[in-house]
């Protein structure tokens, strides 16, 4: 009787998330509540037309490092100049991870060197990779960002127990690690 009440009272919460909850987790920056299964499940379907509510979905899954997640949004987002503009900075990012995941997993070393690029991440590394800005170490490629000399980046593949040959990109803060992004 007991787990029959905690699933109902986890269906009700579940169902209980609505547009309010996704402004408040915005103003919040508890983006990654905004870039979750739940919402994925829930909302997303739901309000797929709503512009408004996909592109803060996209850059909720952006800042969260969910890019994969962004390539539905990125063909939603079509009616506004402004929705274009957004659609185009998610597609260019995802665009880059892929080809830097294609060229350090397959040894390819000539890439676009033409691309836009955004302040994100993975734009960073994208642009010090065509541009040759790292010293390669056996499989591991070491970026030091341009703008900022105590910021360094470590970039190499991990074959996962998943199946899945992943892009692991590090950051480091007068060499301290700070955060570690996994990308397939």
């Amino acid at each position: 009787m007991r787990s029959l009440f905690l699933i109902l009272f986890s269906f009700i919460c579940l169902n209980a998330i609505g547009l309010e909850n996704i402004s408040n987790w915005y103003k919040n920056k508890e983006f990654e509540k905004i870039c979750s299964d739940e919402v994925a499940s829930k909302l997303y379907y739901k309000y797929r037309k709503d512009e408004d509510f996909v592109n803060v979905y996209a850059y909720a899954c952006l800042q969260t490092d969910m890019i994969n997640r962004l390539a539905d949004p990125i063909t939603k987002l079509r009616k506004t100049k402004q929705a274009r503009a957004n659609a185009l900075y998610y597609a260019t990012i995802l665009y880059q991870k892929k080809l830097l995941h294609h060229a350090v997993i397959d040894s390819i070393n000539k890439l676009p060197n033409n691309l836009p690029t955004t302040e994100y991440i993975l734009s960073k590394i994208y642009d010090m990779y065509v541009n040759n800005e790292y010293k390669k170490v056996g499989n591991v490629y070491f970026f030091t960002d341009k703008d900022d000399k105590n910021i360094a980046y470590k970039m190499y593949i991990k074959n996962d127990k998943d199946g899945f040959t992943k892009l692991v990109i590090q950051t480091f803060e007068n060499e301290k690690k700070i955060k570690t992004r996994l990308y397939w």
